[in-house]
């Protein structure tokens, strides 16, 4: 598969979903729930794995990944 490589990452209130797309369209859809205990760190430590995961998925590193969109409700 041919890059360059683009991830989305949506937070909710219940799961984090993580996409992985190249021109060709969307590669992989990954998804977890989300840890409701925690520190600061617990979310966004839950994405950065959950993003490394998606790139195994489609064969490629992390360092692959030209840029992430990150979408998260809030108030």
């Amino acid at each position: 598969m041919d890059g360059p490589y683009l991830a989305a990452v949506d937070i909710g209130g219940t799961k984090i979903t993580v996409s992985i797309a190249n021109v060709s369209g969307i590669l992989v859809k990954v998804y977890l729930p989300v840890q409701l205990e925690g520190d600061n760190l617990t979310v966004p430590g839950q994405v950065d794995s959950l993003v490394g995961y998606a790139c195994e998925q489609v064969g490629i590193g992390k360092d692959k990944i030209y840029a992430l969109g990150v979408s998260t409700c809030g108030p």
